[in-house]
């Protein structure tokens, strides 16, 4: 590897500056050393110029030299890019593509497994609402398919266990359709005994400002009967206590067990 690239004939770049620089000096001495009058003045921005054309010609020597200098090097990068640059840039692409292809093919094969899986699994549940994309399932390389189907597995277990108390319930029709929006059975309950609630009030408020008929006494109002309605609720700390601060807004007596 070290033989690869061998520079066979270096470069040589003599400068013979120092010289030039000796004679630049004495003039600008001399300039430093005239008086201050008329013809000083004018010896002065003779010598300025003098020293400007003198670093002129340098500089455009330099820029010369660089470009005779860098010529050979031009021409080696555009051998070196046709020879090394360009291929190894294609090889480069070609086994990103292979690399990627192939990772895709994998993970798809995985996921397709676990979608199966899936489903196989919900039909066992008689459930027919869910698809396997609302599991949020990640399917990665370094995923064991154990790992994702138990992931699927815990999802449709606890579907299973909130259709269960969803059963339970008198409103289990529209806790249901609220429930299948959100895979939440807290927030599904709770919206339609909200709902319930505010739509029981808003017919006794109705019944209070509709009249009696002419030729009809008015009927007593009879109490609302008192219903005794259990149920079993699973959520979170968090969850469970905004129920129960819901029921005590409510004036609903609640027995807690456990």
């Amino acid at each position: 590897m070290n033989q690869l690239i061998v520079i066979e004939q270096p470069l040589v770049i003599k400068a013979r500056l120092e010289g030039i620089m000796q004679e630049v000096q004495q003039k600008l001495d001399g300039a430093m050393q005239m008086t201050c009058s008329n013809d000083g003045v004018q010896a002065v921005k003779k010598t300025r110029a003098e020293l400007n054309k003198i670093r002129a010609e340098i500089e455009e020597k330099r820029i010369t030299a660089k470009k005779i200098a860098e010529e050979p090097y031009n021409q080696f990068m555009a051998i070196y890019k046709s020879i090394v640059t360009e291929p190894f840039e294609k090889a480069d692409k070609a086994l990103k593509a292979k690399i990627f292809d192939t990772e895709h093919e994998i993970k798809s094969k995985k996921e397709q497994e676990v979608k199966s899986y899936f489903d196989e699994y919900a039909q066992s549940l008689n459930i027919d609402f869910v698809e396997f994309a609302r599991a949020e399932i990640k399917v990665g390389l370094t995923n064991s398919m154990k790992s994702l189907k138990d992931a699927a597995k815990t999802f449709l277990d606890q579907i299973k266990a909130d259709v269960m108390t969803i059963e339970t319930h008198d409103e289990k029709a529209e806790i249901m359709y609220e429930y299948k929006k959100t895979l939440n059975a807290f927030d599904a309950i709770s919206v339609v005994m909200k709902r319930n609630q505010e739509l029981g009030k808003a017919q006794e408020a109705q019944a209070e400002k509709t009249p009696p008929p002419a030729n009809r006494k008015p009927a007593m109002s009879e109490p609302e009967e008192l219903l005794h309605y259990s149920l079993r609720i699973s959520g979170t700390k968090t969850q469970l206590k905004k129920l129960k601060e819901f029921l005590e807004s409510e004036g609903m007596d609640y027995e807690q067990i456990g």
